[in-house]
């Protein structure tokens, strides 16, 4: 009988072994794909902001080309208010420029955190997941330590000394369990709206 309590006791502390490293490896690999998607739109905000500094510039470059033209048209140049609206335009066109790559990159720079937070994640639950393996198999050697050490020997303080040591070591396997900080892939958009 007691043969089978301890089998039964051996695997169940194996299966649980098992089961916490499947999951923590699942949790470890959907923060792996949240650190690569967080990735991806940073790399596409940053496009975005290429292309909309692109966009200002032509636009930009149109309005002070008009103002050129309306100026030598008009015969202005060479001093006034002509030049001091030209040189107000260009002064702004580069504050634009400048105010968009500043938002865009730091929108790109909070994705890049994003991932950086995500591929620690994934190192957490890789080591949580060989924790939680090793936590199993220190549960069922505790389990063979409890239940046939005491019949060995033959005496209670023995077994006693087994079952402490089994209950410390479940104790410890239980307190490696994988962390339920990301109970699954967060759900980042692929591209930022």
């Amino acid at each position: 009988m007691a043969g089978i309590a301890m089998g039964i006791s051996v695997a169940a502390s194996l299966i649980n072994g098992i089961v916490a490293y499947k999951n923590g490896m699942a949790q470890a690999e959907a923060a792996n794909i949240n650190a690569r998607i967080a990735d991806n739109n940073a790399a596409a905000v940053r496009l975005k902001g290429v292309q909309e500094q692109d966009r200002i510039l032509s636009n930009g470059k149109q309005q002070i080309s008009k103002q050129l033209v309306a100026a030598l048209q008009g015969g202005s140049m060479g001093g006034g208010t002509s030049e001091n609206a030209i040189a107000k335009s260009v002064y702004n066109l580069k504050t634009d420029l400048t105010n968009t790559a500043y938002n865009y990159e730091t929108e790109a720079i909070g994705f890049l955190n994003e991932s950086k937070l995500q591929k620690y994640y994934g190192k957490m639950y890789r080591q949580n997941a060989a924790a939680g393996l090793a936590g199993g198999v220190l549960g069922a050697a505790a389990s063979v330590l409890s239940m046939g050490g005491g019949s060995a020997i033959g005496t209670g303080a023995t077994t006693t000394g087994a079952t402490a040591v089994r209950s410390g070591l479940q104790s410890y396997a239980q307190s490696l369990k994988p962390m339920s900080l990301l109970n699954s892939a967060s759900k980042l958009s692929l591209f930022a709206a």
